[in-house]
């Protein structure tokens, strides 16, 4: 199977950004524009999965399956128009589920944090 390569390692929070197991990758806590609106925290949040992506020479294209966590499920809607514009009809899977952040932010603070697996392997 080869060596598993962890990349982004938070000591502080113990977890790494993203594991490499195999044809898959494992990306975690992607984030961004933290304070802002749902919709622009949705698109920083794809940002930051698309750098840890790039660091393994993938695209969002590559993405198999997304957990999005979202602060107040009824922005599923705000969700779903950026993953149209961003994925433009390669969808993952997805998983969708509502939480509440301990963030240093507080209520006004994070909204949306999203997590994937994404395929190394050949993509028709």
């Amino acid at each position: 199977m080869g060596d598993i390569i962890r990349g982004d390692i938070n000591q502080e929070w113990p977890h790494a950004g993203y594991v490499v197991a195999g044809d898959f990758v494992f990306l975690s806590y992607c984030v961004g524009n933290i304070g802002d609106t749902v919709e622009a925290q949705v698109h920083g949040a794809l940002d930051h999965m698309e750098a840890k992506l790039a660091k393994v020479d993938l695209t969002l294209r590559d993405v198999v399956k997304l957990d999005v966590l979202l602060r107040d499920a009824w922005n599923i809607p705000i969700m779903e128009k950026v993953f149209k514009e961003r994925f433009k009809g390669a969808y993952p899977a997805r998983k969708t589920i509502q939480t509440n952040f301990a963030h240093a932010g507080g209520p006004q603070g994070l909204h949306v944090q999203i997590d994937g697996i994404a395929y190394r392997g050949k993509n028709p």
